[in-house]
């Protein structure tokens, strides 16, 4: 009987582990699953859109040949840009490098994946950071 007593216990905080487990992965997943769907040029986090590309107020760079993507206001006073090691191939990842002077508190960008590109975008995320880019495909 004092076996049962700690036996049910120890295995309701297991099973209570797996669930935490399980709901941080549907989220990531969810997240990534917002990316691939923008159809905006900018920058996301979390799945949610923290800066995008406005046609009227900002131009937009992405030179894959240099492996610099960068948004910015006509004036080149306020950017965001990302910079990687490498251009990664569908899956792969490369070491990427944010700045930015707009306050939007991005931090490091960790390793960022290409998690899809189609004819017209290409999508970078981090699962380390949640940070996702979307940029118009060019091809280098």
């Amino acid at each position: 009987m004092k076996i049962g007593k700690f036996l049910l216990p120890a295995l309701l905080l297991t099973a209570g582990g797996g669930c935490s487990k399980d709901t941080a992965d549907e989220e990531l997943r969810t997240q990534r699953k917002a990316l691939l769907t923008a159809e905006t040029p900018g920058v996301y986090r979390n799945g949610k859109p923290v800066f995008l590309f406005d046609r009227e107020s900002h131009q937009l760079l992405a030179d894959p040949s240099q492996c610099l993507f960068r948004i910015q206001d006509d004036e080149g006073r306020q950017y965001v840009s990302l910079r990687l090691e490498a251009m990664p191939a569908e899956g792969e990842k490369s070491a990427a490098t944010i700045s930015e002077n707009m306050e939007l508190g991005l931090g490091d960008a960790g390793d960022m994946a290409s998690v899809g590109s189609d004819g017209e975008y290409l999508r970078l995320w981090s699962d380390q950071t949640r940070i996702g880019f979307v940029f118009p495909r060019v091809m280098p």
